[in-house]
């Protein structure tokens, strides 16, 4: 997402580190944008991968958050994805049409970590698929 991804692209440099390739996805701008649009295919098509299975957790799943131990972690991650849903509020005015986000926020807990589970797969795709991004698959 926008800042952060700004300021994890200069830490990483400041550090020395090369050979890097930055996400942009922002308007040409170091990260990714979150819309409705967005959140609405990261979600569909993780569900889907869901559906078919393919989305497994590693048995050696390892946590570096707050939760002391990777099944907490798993826990959180699993309790996450059943609070994450689309919200559809009606517009007042009936010639607007409703407005729709995604989340699990909002007196439906945190979202953060399926978000940036949703937004890793997703980039992972565009990373292998996209031309832009050729110069770093070698």
């Amino acid at each position: 997402m926008g800042w952060e991804a700004h300021r994890h692209e200069n830490e990483l440099k400041k550090k020395g580190l090369r050979n890097l390739c930055f996400i942009k996805e922002d308007e040409g701008r170091v990260g990714f944008k979150t819309t409705a649009e967005n959140k609405d295919y990261m979600s569909l098509s993780f569900k889907d991968k869901i559906e078919k299975g393919s989305v497994q957790f590693h048995e050696k799943f390892l946590s570096i958050s707050e939760f002391d131990n990777a099944k907490k972690m798993k826990d959180e991650l699993v309790d996450q994805l059943y609070n994450y849903c689309k919200k559809v509020e009606p517009s007042r005015d009936p010639n607007k049409p409703p407005k729709i986000s995604w989340g699990g926020k909002s007196g439906y807990g945190f979202d953060d970590n399926v978000m940036a589970l949703m937004m890793i797969l997703t980039m992972k795709r565009e990373f292998f698929t996209s031309r832009k991004y050729n110069m770093y698959k070698k």
